[in-house]
């Protein structure tokens, strides 16, 4: 079976786009990033960043693209949440905006 990427495109509101667009560039950056509603006004900037993160967010949990890593007792009386793609969520961001290579932070020391 071949996944048909036009569907899923035309199934996406164009928030649930900007997060996956978004997690592609933070995992250029970083690789252990993920998707948390603390990054909601960068990622989609103007009103009510929040309450749209949540539903892009749920837009793409419900649409098994995005899974929630949930980690209790990180420390003490901390959870950790993060969202990152599923298997389908992760060819979908390659087929739409290419492979996550993460950048150097400095430059390469020469070769000698």
């Amino acid at each position: 079976m071949t996944t048909s990427w036009a569907l899923i495109k035309r199934r996406l509101s164009p928030d649930a786009v900007a997060l996956l667009r978004a997690y592609w560039e933070l995992k250029k950056l970083h690789l252990s990033a993920s998707l948390h509603a603390g990054i909601a006004a960068q990622v989609l900037p103007g009103c009510r960043a929040c309450e749209r993160f949540d539903a892009a967010a749920r837009e793409l949990l419900e649409n098994y693209l995005l899974w929630t890593d949930w980690q209790a007792k990180v420390a003490e009386g901390v959870d950790y949440f993060g969202m990152h793609p599923t298997p389908i969520g992760e060819e979908f961001i390659r087929h739409e905006w290419g492979e996550i290579e993460k950048q150097e932070s400095s430059p390469k020391p020469a070769q000698v």
